[in-house]
């Protein structure tokens, strides 16, 4: 009987959520048609900014360096946190990206430091290339080293429209560099789509193999120096605050996975 009220209950929050999506979504779409004079800020960085999931030649577009720091406490779980520090260094049409993340605690978890490359080819579209090494450690085993590739490319459309793809250790290498254990295959997609100055639908989609699919779309919306997001997936759904303070992006997340729960996320961007 749990178990028919638990999934009842999910069922339902996912049909509030989609309705409140199309609800906001026509809002934002009748608000940017009607303020068209504004500039924007807050929306042209926003899906460029880094995060655990995005691709890094987006990047280059931001036209700046910047210095990125963020921590997610998943499923509100001390042993599940996600730390992160992101420095993306542009020189003229070059990217230079250094990302260390680290994924658990002091016991066990997962360490991933990368170096990106990347090259803005023309006024629309840029390629590059990701180094990853990863080090698995759990307290009383022995570590595991190991190191992949990650291959990227981003496209302006037109505009409005930009599309970012990569493809996570395409040459399939394994865990330990000799080990039994293939490194997923990951291939990520990025779409973002402008409406007015105001307003960003976007979506982002992920498969691994072996692993599963993830899906996930939604709306931000600027107010002067604020923006809100929105955004659901076949796995969870969220909300964010971002601010900017003179340089400074502040972002405030909340996430909610259907199947495990609530996870709080907090960023901290500067660009300069």
């Amino acid at each position: 009987m749990s178990y028919r009220n638990n999934t009842y209950c999910q069922d339902k929050i996912k049909r509030s959520l989609f309705f409140l999506y199309l609800a906001l979504v026509c809002n934002l779409t009748i608000y940017s048609n009607n303020n068209p004079d504004k500039k924007s800020i807050l929306l042209d960085y926003s899906p460029f900014i880094p995060s655990s999931s995005h691709i890094f030649t987006q990047g280059i577009w931001l036209n700046k360096s910047y210095t990125s720091i963020g921590i997610e406490n998943r499923y509100c779980l001390a042993e599940l946190t996600d730390k992160m520090v992101c420095h993306g260094f542009r020189l003229r049409k070059d990217l230079f990206l250094f990302r260390l993340s680290h994924f658990g605690y002091s016991k066990i978890g997962c360490l991933d430091a990368s170096f990106g490359y990347c090259r803005e080819i023309s006024e629309k579209f840029a390629m590059g290339l990701r180094f990853h090494y990863l080090l698995d450690h759990a307290y009383q085993y022995r570590s595991t080293h190991s190191f992949t590739v990650e291959a990227s490319a981003s496209l302006w459309v037109n505009n409005n429209v930009q599309i970012g793809f990569a493809v996570y250790n395409p040459i399939m290498l394994k865990y330990g560099i000799i080990g039994e254990q293939l490194i997923p295959i990951t291939f990520k997609l990025h779409a973002s789509y402008k409406i007015g100055k105001r307003t960003l639908l976007w979506c982002y989609l992920q498969k691994s193999q072996p692993g599963g699919f993830f899906c996930n779309a939604g709306t931000n919306l600027e107010i002067k120096n604020t923006m809100l997001s929105l955004g659901a997936g076949n796995r969870s759904c969220f909300l964010a605050f971002s601010i900017i303070y003179k340089k400074i992006i502040f972002q405030f997340r909340s996430e909610y996975s259907f199947r495990l729960g609530y996870s709080p996320v907090l960023h901290a961007h500067l660009l300069y």
